[in-house]
């Protein structure tokens, strides 16, 4: 009887002992399980996070390049083989319109613009002589662009030649008989050849003169 009872106690704790080991291996299995689906999850949202950020520089990159190939329209005109309105890439330089219009001609002063500067839709890109831009650089006109500033400027000041005695009033310094003495030597004498020849006469010498030489013209 005995051994029947160390029999069956042996046979419990065999069993209990396999049991355990089956739980164990159960419990490793199913941590190991879950460890994996995680990380599945983990690289699944990695791969999602990376394929919006190509999407999102893809559609950057498309933008640029859609920035890069704008059409724009320019005038090229003057001392070019081929003047006439021309249609090119936004970012595209002056040296690009002159190669669209064939090139400088002979008489082209090609020194004269810069030619690196980027073109801006609607612009006109006139090329002058050798003659021609001697004649603007004689005058202080460094470019076309100075050209239109200085012609602006021109414009704006009181030409003491043509001013009528109410314009000339609008001097700073300048009242009514100053301005009636203004026409009456310009009568007299014929045009002012220099502004300068306003200090002849009386009073307006000194800092009256200072006040408004760079507001008239000859």
């Amino acid at each position: 009887m005995k051994k029947i009872g160390y029999i069956c106690l042996a046979l419990f704790w065999i069993s209990t002992g396999f049991l355990w080991g089956c739980r164990d291996e159960s419990a490793a299995l199913y941590l190991e399980n879950g460890q994996d689906d995680e990380t599945a999850a983990e690289t699944a949202d990695e791969q999602e996070t990376e394929n919006e950020s190509t999407e999102e520089e893809a559609v950057e990159s498309d933008s640029e390049a859609e920035q890069d190939t704008e059409e724009i329209c320019v005038y090229v005109c003057g001392a070019v083989q081929h003047p006439g309105v021309y249609y090119l890439l936004s970012g595209d330089r002056i040296y690009q319109a002159i190669e669209a219009a064939g090139g400088f001609t002979e008489e082209a002063d090609s020194n004269y613009l810069n030619q690196a500067e980027p073109l801006a839709d609607g612009s006109q890109i006139q090329i002058p002589t050798k003659e021609e831009a001697k004649e603007l650089r004689a005058s202080g006109v460094a470019d076309t662009k100075s050209q239109e500033e200085s012609t602006s400027d021109v414009q704006s000041k009181v030409n003491i030649n043509t001013a009528a005695e109410e314009e000339l009033m609008t001097l700073p310094g300048i009242g009514e008989a100053r301005a009636a003495a203004i026409i009456q030597y310009r009568d007299a004498n014929g045009k002012f050849k220099t502004i300068e020849e306003l200090k002849e006469i009386s009073g307006i010498k000194g800092k009256v003169f200072e006040k408004i030489q760079e507001l008239i013209s000859v």
